[in-house]
């Protein structure tokens, strides 16, 4: 993670961007680990109102008093309105408009962006109130986030709403510098991550990609011992070895999941797009049965030109990656070297599959 950051802070100076890593105040910090003891809704909604009482302008804390006990609210848009007609600041008008997903009439967005000028805060709702319109334009959108990230280049959420228009906006090369910027201010952030990498991988940087992943994934074999589903073959550590392949956790009952990725990953085999040995494990542990979701064969009709395999729980752990469907590229080695996840990239998941595949390798001979 540090060369990566390295690498970041040396190819900055040619943005437009100068992030630095966020300062979370110690009330912020603290309403994090007092809302995680607590015990039930009603000491969380407790705790949410107390620190929206006590730090009524910091914004990042009310966020997360917010995001606590907006569920538990009644009616949160009337609770928040109420709370701003009281207090009649940004940091509450900000909420309210939060409260609402940003859908407040602009003319009143704009009348609180006037008095505050110089406030990060008011031009990032400013550029929430255009992105969610029916009809975004994106050029307005985008002005109002830069506008913003040059006020305070520490706060991630700037950098995440303009990555967000950029990719909207089919602006690959910006959003990636946006997101890179985001993970210079908040490098723990798991969401940044997943988004950069998918980025990466559709601008096809391999040295952005593999870098940021070098932290991420196991570092040690892929240790397995595998039942098969059907038959009492075992596919174990050694059929990992030796060649690129290909291991892809998928839900049980995941329409994405079985018809979709596995399902191209099928079609990829059988038109020879792919040669790849693919073993297809579901998530849950080995005593969940899965076998009402396999058929012997696809949607289209078409055997499977895979493995499906029992989960283990130890091997779950091991990956511990959110999002599902996710495919790992194993290497000759028996590490895993990288993954994509199968939702992100419906219109080109082959040619990622198959690019990473080469990636890795093709890296292992360097």
């Amino acid at each position: 993670m540090f060369r990566f950051l390295l690498i970041l802070v040396i190819t900055l100076p040619a943005l437009a961007f100068f992030p630095e890593p966020v300062q979370h105040s110690e009330a912020e910090l603290q309403i994090v680990a007092d809302l995680a003891r607590a015990e039930n809704s009603t000491e969380t909604l407790q705790i949410g109102k107390r620190y929206l009482r006590n730090y009524p302008d910091d914004i990042p804390v009310c966020k997360a008093a917010q995001d606590a006990i907006g569920g538990l609210l009644e009616d949160k848009v009337a609770f928040f309105r109420t709370r701003h007609d009281e207090l009649q600041t940004l940091a509450s008008f900000y909420l309210y408009a939060r409260a609402t997903n940003f859908t407040l009439p602009e003319a009143d967005v704009e009348a609180f962006v006037n008095k505050h000028q110089d406030n990060f805060w008011a031009w990032l709702m400013f550029m929430a109130t255009e992105w969610h319109k029916e009809e975004a334009d994106l050029a307005v959108a985008i002005d109002r986030a830069e506008q913003a990230v040059t006020l305070d280049g520490s706060r991630p959420e700037g950098y995440h709403f303009l990555s967000l228009a950029y990719l909207e906006a089919d602006r690959l090369t910006d959003a990636r510098d946006a997101l890179e910027a985001a993970m210079i201010c908040d490098p723990l952030n798991l969401e940044f991550r997943e988004q950069l990498l998918d980025v990466y991988l559709k601008l096809r940087d391999a040295d952005g990609y593999f870098a940021l992943m070098s932290g991420v994934l196991p570092r040690q074999h892929t240790e397995i011992s595998l039942a098969t589903i059907g038959d009492s073959d075992t596919v174990d550590s050694q059929d990992l070895r030796g060649e690129v392949s290909l291991l892809v956790h998928w839900a049980l009952g995941s329409e994405i999941c079985i018809n979709h990725t596995l399902q191209e990953l099928n079609k990829a085999k059988l038109e020879k797009h792919l040669s790849l040995p693919i073993y297809a494990m579901h998530i849950g542990d080995k005593n969940t049965d899965p076998s009402s979701y396999i058929t012997k064969t696809d949607r289209a009709g078409n055997e499977w030109q895979m493995e499906f395999v029992k989960s283990t729980d130890e091997l779950d752990k091991e990956l511990n990656l959110p999002s599902r469907p996710c495919i790992y590229v194993i290497g000759p080695d028996g590490y895993v070297h990288a993954l994509v996840n199968g939702k992100g990239h419906s219109e080109d998941l082959i040619e990622i599959v198959v690019w990473l595949a080469d990636e890795v390798a093709r890296r292992r001979h360097q």
